[in-house]
């Protein structure tokens, strides 16, 4: 079959028969058939993109008002940033004025107990002060005397404060 590159197809009418004018109707036929059948196909894509967004247009509405619901204009919206701002400063104030007042409150307990255990700590001072100068008093009769006046002074001690000598005899 010649190739036509979309020009019109002429035969030598001597040549056409029956059987050949049969079979290139029924190309012809079946070529229109498949391009029928795309076209129908492409009609079927279509229409089901169509109503899909048709389906979307018919919800566009109703989500724009709802999203219009959600939305808060700017003037109000800065107005609540403005109160919202103004009530945290007040909250930050109020909890550092009770904890100002708590670690007053604190240090007076403290200040209390502090009191206490200075006293305490001064009289176990003296007691040391004391102890150590009873020390001080035995080491310098220690060095001043010597280990034999030492000796001698315990020997003194034991003979007036011990038992009394026995009789001679």
């Amino acid at each position: 079959m010649p190739e036509t590159s979309g020009q019109p197809v002429t035969f030598d009418a001597s040549t056409l028969t029956l059987a050949l004018l049969a079979e290139r109707v029924q190309g012809e036929r079946a070529i229109r058939e498949q391009s029928e059948r795309f076209l129908a196909d492409n009609f079927t894509e279509f229409k089901v993109e169509i109503q899909r967004r048709l389906g979307e247009l018919n919800h566009a509405g109703q989500l724009a008002v709802e999203a219009q619901a959600r939305t808060v204009p700017r003037e109000l919206f800065d107005a609540f940033v403005k109160e919202n701002d103004n009530r945290r400063d007040a909250a930050f104030t109020a909890i550092g004025n009770r904890l100002e007042a708590s670690i007053d409150q604190v240090k007076q307990t403290h200040r209390v107990a502090i009191d206490g255990l200075s006293k305490e700590i001064e009289v176990e001072r003296n007691a040391r002060i004391r102890a150590e100068g009873s020390v001080a008093v035995w080491r310098f009769i220690a060095v001043f005397l010597g280990l034999p006046g030492v000796v001698g002074l315990i020997l003194a001690a034991l003979a007036l404060f011990g038992p009394p000598p026995a009789p001679a005899g």
